[in-house]
């Protein structure tokens, strides 16, 4: 589906289709990131209060709140990585932690988020998901450029490029 075409009504019919992937969940992140901020808080609003221990909805919830730089988002953050490593889904836990670990970057605090990607790669190698462990690098990367080390951030790209299989993307 390309963003151009993204509307609730593809979020709320993925999120039927398949309620226990992340992705579902997700497509009302995009969405909010095309400013139907309201729309996809409602509707994840509306899951909650059937799913309070939806996880995915939770931390989706949070990436929307800390793109508004809602202080809401940290506490959001740490309910979703509570609930996925209870439930035993590194997948999820990890992206909540990178997600967290953004928010604490950007807030300047910059040894809470370390610990957060430091638990973030734990969880992606756990996953074995590919994309979630260069997303760790990645972060890792965006870290050392909040903190102002400009040599950093291009060793942790060199280092996520060098594991990256040739003929997929890589990080520039």
């Amino acid at each position: 589906m390309a963003a151009a075409e993204l509307s609730l009504a593809d979020c709320e019919r993925q999120r039927r289709h398949a309620p226990a992937a992340l992705d579902s969940y997700a497509c009302y992140w995009r969405l909010a990131r095309r400013n139907e901020i309201l729309a996809a808080r409602t509707a994840l609003a509306s899951v909650l209060a059937r799913e309070p221990e939806n996880w995915a909805a939770w931390l989706y919830r949070a990436r929307i709140e800390g793109d508004q730089g809602e202080d809401a988002a940290e506490p959001h953050y740490r309910l979703a990585i509570a609930g996925f490593s209870r439930v035993g889904q590194p997948q999820g836990e990890g992206r909540a932690r990178l997600g967290l670990a953004l928010l604490l970057g950007r807030r300047g605090r910059f040894a809470e988020a370390d610990v957060e990607v430091a638990a973030a790669e734990v969880a992606a190698r756990a996953s074995g998901e590919r994309t979630l462990e260069l997303a760790v690098a990645c972060e890792r990367g965006w870290q050392a450029l909040r903190r102002g080390t400009m040599a950093t951030p291009s060793s942790w790209m060199k280092r996520s490029n060098a594991s990256t299989p040739r003929g997929s993307r890589r990080a520039t």
